[in-house]
């Protein structure tokens, strides 16, 4: 709850463009040994930090960073997670969160197939001219 509670406030701490690592907390807990995310106590949490910060107008990101890195076999943040941005039209952009240029891009393929299973058409990616919307 605490986790969720700080994360609910990063664009009023930091004005940050890009809602990262929004449950960055299950990073070494995708097995569940640690917490259970089907807890309702916790999806609570996580829900009330993302209704909080929907209605800052950014985007949420996509992170794949984990993966390349050995701790996690898939993007986050969870399924629903993402559904509940999807469905209260939330915007969305990948990130691999390289760490190194080899890692560029990395998992974007297995990203954008998380964003499309809960509803997603597009995500938005930083151009030159700003960000822009792109299909997957």
């Amino acid at each position: 709850r605490i986790y969720y509670e700080t994360v609910s406030q990063i664009v009023e701490k930091t004005n940050a463009d890009i809602i990262g690592h929004i449950d960055l907390i299950t990073k070494f807990n995708e097995d569940g040994q640690m917490f259970s995310v089907e807890d309702p106590v916790y999806r609570k949490a996580a829900l009330d930090a993302v209704d909080v910060l929907l209605e800052k107008d950014r985007f949420f990101e996509i992170n794949s960073g984990a993966i390349s890195r050995g701790c996690r076999t898939t993007p986050y943040p969870a399924p629903f997670i993402l559904k509940e941005i999807f469905d209260r039209k939330g915007c969305v952009m990948l990130s691999s969160d390289a760490h190194a240029t080899n890692t560029m891009l990395f998992q974007f393929e297995q990203s954008m197939e998380l964003a499309r299973s809960v509803g997603f058409k597009t995500v938005w990616v930083l151009t030159p001219e700003g960000f822009r919307e792109q299909p997957i």
